[in-house]
């Protein structure tokens, strides 16, 4: 069992009506994801989306990463 907090750092909670699902004293964790088409079943994210370049690298799991860093998500960012 660890005794170290809980840890937040890159990652985004989503709600579907957009409301924090998480607040830790006055912090809220949600960022818009600015995924492309939600309504259509489209979750890559858009070319302005704020979770493109926001991850950490974890080796074998998304070291194929496009950019600075990998993005947070399903789908790595890949321009259209």
């Amino acid at each position: 069992m660890s005794n170290s907090p809980v840890d937040f750092d890159h990652d985004d909670l989503v709600s579907p009506t957009g409301g924090y699902l998480v607040r830790w004293g006055n912090e809220g964790y949600l960022v818009d994801p600015g995924f492309a088409e939600p309504s259509k079943g489209d979750y890559r994210l858009s070319p302005n989306s704020q979770l493109i370049d926001a991850g950490i690298l974890v080796l074998g799991i998304n070291d194929d990463f496009r950019g600075r860093a990998p993005d947070i998500g399903a789908f790595e960012f890949h321009s259209r």
